[in-house]
């Protein structure tokens, strides 16, 4: 587990939301609008080595292709940018719970998800 940085760029650190095999999503704070955002930024092994470049590049085109998305059910980007040599994705904070989390739960509670349920995640 990557220590939690305090921030990134101008935007202050408050949690992790969670961790995949391609980096990290924090909470974060932006001072300047005072409000809260979610930052998604590489670990840094990704970027090293012979793929590094590569991955760089897809990270830039999925903020690019993101960004030119606009709809109720996709997170808004408002910026793209490189913070101590990491590259780095601001979205809009969307207050939830996962669906890793919500099928977590459910199982838990011996309750499936019904096909509304379903339906309406997708």
């Amino acid at each position: 587990m990557v220590e939690k940085p305090q921030k990134i760029g101008k935007y202050e650190i408050k949690s992790s939301l969670g961790e995949g095999g391609n980096g990290i999503v924090y909470e974060g704070y932006d001072p300047d609008i005072q409000r809260r955002v979610a930052i998604k930024i590489l670990h840094p092994h990704m970027i090293s080595g012979k793929l590094g470049e590569e991955l760089l590049a897809r990270f830039k085109r999925e903020a690019i292709s993101a960004a030119r998305c606009v709809h109720p059910n996709v997170v808004s980007i408002l910026e793209y940018g490189q913070y101590e040599d990491k590259p780095f994705i601001v979205m809009e904070y969307i207050d939830g719970v996962s669906v890793h989390r919500l099928i977590k739960h459910r199982l838990k509670h011996k309750r499936g998800i019904s096909l509304r349920r379903n339906l309406s995640i997708m």
